[in-house]
């Protein structure tokens, strides 16, 4: 048994769980974490100095969750961060998606209730499908992609463990971007920006959607996810919470930025387009807006173009302005 508090973060090595471990590292340096990731496609690169302070861990999550009752209780946890998941929006097996994201979700939140912990997990904004604008926490759900189902699925399964005692929050975060996303690229499931300015930096035009200029997404920088996050612990928060920037753009608007960025200003010329297939379209949104009306969080969220120069300044001063791989 640890005396030292810890935190558990699952996904820890990801992109949004390696950015929060480093603000949990800067805001409680007398609390460890505990890390619990697969290390497949890691965004951290500082692994082996995690050891000096922190207790990291490569598990699966069927090996976690037959131990997470004896990891909570032994390593003093006093929030479990739940960001582990299948979270390519494109995987079709359901089979996968369920044990991973739903079954994963519900054994880790019994254990967090049994123990009396509080927890945050992230959801995601694509449970709400392409029904009204902008999204509202407590309007009806209709899913059209695979993923996004597994993730109303945990929402409603961690519905049942709220309200019994340790707060529970749920944030389903919108299209998050910004540094450590680079192992994305893998599966295709990095932000615009990085794969606009992977284009453009290098000398090449970018491939765009036929629609594109009528699909938007509200896009959030990574420091106020992880804001978000900490918020949540703070705050003892307890339901379910849209992370989002309650502003939106299009595709072709995020070109036309990081174009302007890099001081090209000829984007259309540079714009190949191309069509969406049928099984793409029909699971693909077409509008994703949080409504922040009722938001707990109290922080004004970076708008697209401050986030986007951020973002670049990282970028160019990372890479010397070439392919961020």
């Amino acid at each position: 048994m640890h005396t030292k508090p810890h935190f558990l973060v699952t996904g820890g090595l990801g992109f949004i769980g390696s950015a929060l471990v480093d603000r949990l590292e800067r805001d409680y340096p007398s609390v460890g974490i505990l890390i619990i990731d697969n290390l497949t496609h890691s965004s951290s690169t500082k692994g082996d100095e995690f050891t000096n302070r922190v207790f990291a861990r490569s598990l699966s999550h069927n090996v976690f969750c037959d131990f997470s009752d004896y990891l909570l209780e032994s390593y003093n946890v006093q929030c479990v961060f739940h960001l582990a998941a299948l979270s390519n929006t494109s995987t079709e097996s359901m089979a996968d998606l369920f044990e991973q994201n739903v079954k994963a979700t519900e054994l880790l939140v019994k254990s967090a209730v049994k123990n009396n912990i509080p927890m945050v997990y992230a959801s995601s904004a694509s449970v709400y499908g392409n029904e009204k604008v902008p999204m509202e926490e407590d309007q009806d759900l209709f899913p059209i992609s695979n993923y996004g189902i597994s993730k109303m699925l945990s929402d409603l399964t961690v519905d049942k463990y709220m309200d019994v005692g340790n707060s529970i929050a749920g944030l389903r975060i919108f299209n998050c971007y910004g540094p450590g996303e680079d192992h994305k690229q893998y599966t295709n499931s990095c932000s615009p920006m990085l794969t606009f300015y992977n284009s453009l930096s290098s000398g090449s035009g970018v491939s765009l959607f036929n629609d594109s200029k009528q699909y938007f997404r509200d896009f959030i920088y990574i420091d106020d996810v992880v804001e978000a996050i900490v918020c949540s612990y703070r705050q003892g928060l307890d339901g379910i919470f849209n992370v989002g920037s309650g502003e939106c753009h299009s595709f072709y608007d995020i070109a036309k930025l990081i174009a302007e960025e890099l001081g090209i200003m000829n984007i259309d010329d540079l714009i190949t387009w191309k069509s969406m297939s049928d099984e793409m379209y029909n699971r693909y949104q077409a509008h994703t807006l949080s409504c922040n009306e009722n938001s707990p969080f109290n922080f004004l969220y970076k708008d697209v173009r401050t986030g986007v120069k951020k973002y670049i300044e990282y970028l160019k001063s990372r890479n010397n302005g070439q392919k961020a791989y």
